[in-house]
């Protein structure tokens, strides 16, 4: 979805960059998980009780192998996927992930991808030319993205 002043996200939420510093837009997710449509521990562990009222004997494990059931979702599902990217807008596109990302393939229909870690710029590309030129202008090469990232998104 693409907001009439070109920000763009994946899940259905969206805020303003310059609105917040990154503590303070991780915190406002944090506090605010339903307008991202996320599910919280205390969420989750609400699910795993009621399981164990309606006398499901295994709750936990209940829980875990039917989210859907219970308003949840895993943390996996969450990953931006091969064709989410695809549909973002060819312009510049900042995603998020709460888990790591070791497959970068996901992102191969982008022309280049850059985070922020270790108080430095990273880059990458599937394309080969472009990622030599990411490298030979100083940049290190993405080969993980941690969890809570910032993705920018070129396509």
């Amino acid at each position: 979805v693409t907001d009439s002043e070109g920000e763009q996200t994946i899940r259905g939420a969206s805020i303003t960059i310059e609105d917040f510093t990154t503590e303070e837009a991780f915190q406002y997710v944090q506090a605010n998980p339903v307008e991202f449509d996320l599910a919280n521990t205390i969420d989750s562990d609400a699910a795993i009780a009621q399981a164990q009222i309606d006398g499901v004997d295994e709750g936990k494990q209940y829980v875990q192998d039917n989210p859907a059931e219970f308003g949840l979702f895993t943390i996996e599902s969450m990953l931006p996927d091969a064709v989410e990217v695809g549909e973002l807008s060819d312009a510049w596109n900042l995603i998020a992930t709460r888990s790591e990302i070791t497959d970068l393939s996901v992102f191969n229909q982008a022309k280049v991808i850059w985070i922020y870690q270790d108080g430095q710029w990273k880059g990458w590309s599937s394309n080969a030319g472009t990622l030599a030129k990411v490298q030979e202008r100083g940049y290190q090469g993405i080969t993980v993205i941690p969890a809570n990232s910032g993705i920018w998104v070129s396509k």
